[in-house]
């Protein structure tokens, strides 16, 4: 909001226009921190993202999920590309399917399998088996902000070199609820 002062100052807006101007960035700021991309802003591109450039995103259909329309991606590792981080050593091993809400470009739903065997310490520590799963779900709540529903999570893991354990997990998110605070 300090930023936006000091760009009125200089521009020498005054009055009715400085606190319209004023109270439409204080809005825009609110929607960006509570997750909502202002309705006048572009559609997230490619190249916004380290994520989106590292793997080969494919259109497979339409569809709708619990009322949403969304267009179905599949997607899996570009060949060739170096992991950056944690995130993106685990992307590198999976592929699996995004559904993106037509309207907001949010994702709805994401399927994602392990394809190669992924290591922790050099696979000491442990090492979780291609074939294990995440499904991660998310709805809309009050038709302002998107957040998680659902994660459910199926391994088969090695740990210490000793231990085979099939795992489930599932973690349901419900009853959301909006809180006002004053500071």
């Amino acid at each position: 909001q300090e930023t936006v002062a000091k760009t009125q100052d200089k521009q020498k807006v005054t009055g009715e226009e400085r606190r319209k101007r004023e109270e439409e960035a204080l809005k825009a700021f609110d929607a960006v921190m509570s997750g909502q991309r202002p309705a006048n802003s572009p559609p997230p591109k490619k190249e916004d993202s380290s994520i989106l450039q590292r793997l080969d995103f494919q259109v497979v259909r339409r569809e709708v999920i619990d009322g949403v329309r969304t267009v179905l991606l599949s997607f899996k590792p570009k060949p060739k590309y170096e992991p950056e981080d944690d995130l993106t050593k685990i992307l590198y091993h999976t592929q699996g399917f995004v559904w993106v809400s037509e309207v907001d470009y949010e994702m709805v739903k994401v399927e994602a399998r392990l394809i190669d065997p992924l290591s922790f310490g050099l696979g000491l520590l442990a090492k979780v088996q291609p074939g294990s799963m995440g499904v991660f779900e998310w709805r809309k709540v009050n038709d302002e902000i998107w957040m998680p529903s659902k994660e459910d999570f199926t391994a088969r893991v090695r740990i210490l070199l000793l231990k085979k354990q099939n795992v489930r997990e599932i973690h349901e998110y419900y009853d959301h609820k909006k809180y006002f605070v004053d500071t």
